[in-house]
């Protein structure tokens, strides 16, 4: 008898739902379940702009090459074109999806293409992914990926700073006169390499793995249960505290070493 109940139940409400489905009135109720990857030809759209700064979100995915020119091309179903922003505030642009909550969108069929001289930030945020397909040369590089961004590429550069945070990754392979690394709420930072001076923070289940990169000489922090590994060569100075560690590598001599641990954090050098 309770299972005839429960039929029952669950058919009335199966009834009801496709009831809504049928009513026009109501399709609006359902239409942010569904993702809409287009479905007219892919066609392409060029911007041709001076930049400093990309940034990249929205699940968006995005390809960096080196040019002489700089531009973006955005190739997307010819349906959803419109919604793909390429916006410019002064030597900032940024590339989105701008549905204004009309469309579930889906990104499978929309790419970005940069081509670039030069830049000195990347930001990868709301699940937006940047790939450097060309190695570039950088004075000054500020890289920022949060809230599931990413960030792919090789960097060498003088003054490199890389932030991580919102479960925001960073890949790549650094060669660095100074570097600044930053990871915080379960931002993830992976790279190998090699620098002149590392500074290194991280906090709040961040995780810092740089075990294939030696610096000459850093400078670690971490607290609430993040991790930092590296290599270093010759001067370390690290404080780990609330369940942070710190794993270093010793890569040469290391003759000079600071390190002070406290409330369960641990420093090991190997």
């Amino acid at each position: 008898m309770k299972i005839k109940l429960l039929s029952l139940i669950l058919l009335a409400s199966v009834s009801n739902f496709s009831c809504i489905q049928k009513n026009g009135s109501n399709d609006v109720m359902f239409s942010h379940l569904l993702s809409d990857s287009g479905k007219g030809e892919v066609i392409e759209k060029s911007y041709s702009m001076d930049f400093d700064e990309l940034q990249i979100s929205t699940s968006l995915n995005a390809e960096v090459y080196k040019s002489s020119e700089e531009k973006i091309v955005v190739y997307a179903p010819s349906d959803l074109m419109q919604y793909v922003v390429v916006k410019q505030d002064g030597r900032k642009v940024q590339v989105k999806i701008q549905s204004e909550g009309k469309l579930n969108i889906s990104t499978d069929r929309i790419k970005i293409k940069v081509y670039a001289k030069d830049f000195d930030g990347l930001v990868a945020n709301s699940s937006g992914s940047i790939v450097l397909k060309d190695d570039f040369k950088f004075s000054d590089l500020d890289v920022k990926v949060s809230s599931s961004g990413n960030i792919k590429g090789n960097i060498n550069g003088d003054n490199v700073n890389i932030q991580a945070s919102s479960s925001g990754d960073f890949y790549g392979d650094i060669v660095a006169k100074n570097l600044n690394l930053q990871s915080s709420s379960s931002g993830g930072i992976n790279i190998k390499g090699k620098a002149d001076s590392v500074s290194a923070q991280a906090s709040s289940s961040g995780d810092i793995k740089a075990e294939n990169l030696t610096a000459d000489s850093a400078v670690l922090t971490t607290s609430s249960s993040a991790d930092i590994t590296i290599g270093v060569r010759n001067s370390l100075t690290a404080s780990a505290s609330s369940s942070g560690d710190i794993n270093v590598l010793k890569r040469g001599d290391l003759n000079k070493v600071t390190k002070n641990e406290s409330s369960s954090g641990s420093v090991n050098i190997r």
